[in-house]
Parts: C-alpha cells; sequence; structure tokens
C-alpha cells in the first residue's frame, strides 16, 4: 500500500471531501483530480510545476487507494479519527469550606433584584398629572 507524500494528511482533504463522503463522491473527486495532474493532461512544460503536480498525483493515488476499498477505508477512519470533544466541568474557583473552628469573615447571602425607580408619567404639555385620591383597602 503507497501511503501519502506529506505524513499527518488528511486523505480526505486531499481529495477535496468530508469523512461522511458516499463512494460515488469519492470516484468523481479521484477522476476530477486525476485529470487535473495527469501527465498527459497537462500543459505547463515548467519542470518545477510538473514535479509539483507529480507529487500531488502520488497523494491523490495513495488517497484513492486507501478509500476506495471499504475495509481499508473503515480501518483509516478508526485509525484516524480524532476522538469526540469532551467538555469537563469548570474546576471551581473557590477554596473548599473552611474547617468549623475557623470562620472566615467574607461572608455571601441571596441577592434580590429591585427595579429602579419609575418617572411619573408625564402629560403631552409637560405637566404633571393629577394624583388619584388613593382609597383605603376594603377589609374582607
Amino acid at each position: 500500500m503507497t501511503t501519502p507524500r506529506s505524513s499527518g494528511t488528511d486523505l480526505y482533504a486531499i481529495l477535496g471531501l468530508t469523512r461522511d463522503a458516499t463512494p460515488e463522491q469519492i470516484n468523481s473527486a479521484y477522476k476530477t483530480l486525476l485529470r487535473r495532474y495527469h501527465p498527459d493532461t497537462r500543459r505547463s512544460g515548467d519542470p518545477a510545476a510538473d514535479a509539483a503536480s507529480d507529487a500531488a498525483l502520488q497523494e491523490v493515488l495513495a488517497a484513492y487507494q486507501v478509500l476506495h476499498d471499504p475495509r481499508r477505508r473503515a480501518a483509516y477512519d478508526q485509525h484516524h479519527n480524532p476522538p469526540p470533544l469532551t467538555l469537563t466541568p469548570p474546576r471551581p474557583i473557590f477554596t473548599p469550606a473552611t474547617p468549623p473552628g475557623n470562620r472566615s469573615s467574607l461572608r455571601a447571602g441571596p441577592a434580590y433584584w429591585t427595579p429602579w425607580p419609575t418617572r411619573p408619567p408625564q402629560s403631552p404639555n409637560g405637566t404633571k398629572p393629577r394624583a388619584e385620591p388613593r382609597t383605603p383597602p376594603k377589609p374582607s
């Protein structure tokens, strides 16, 4: 089995695919890249560009060799799949409770929310409206 030249490169990335690519998508990407990098379809006469294209073609061939075979692909996915991200709970930023004999002077209690006082309504001409007389509550 041929391995890609650049070790650590994801084979799916070489073909421009995601890990959930279907076999049809793998074949299509392979054929597209094969046409791009194959020596018979190149138009460049530059030796440096040809060498880079040859290296890219070798990577494409190696990636396709692994990904088109279901058993090799399963083994590659199992070995090269990064583990799922697990979130660990945050560590507490406070110190543990002090022993009973050593009381701390710092205390915290419940917090209560109180709304800001509101302004009395204003009339359109800028004068304060009359306050309505308050009636005492009815005894029940």
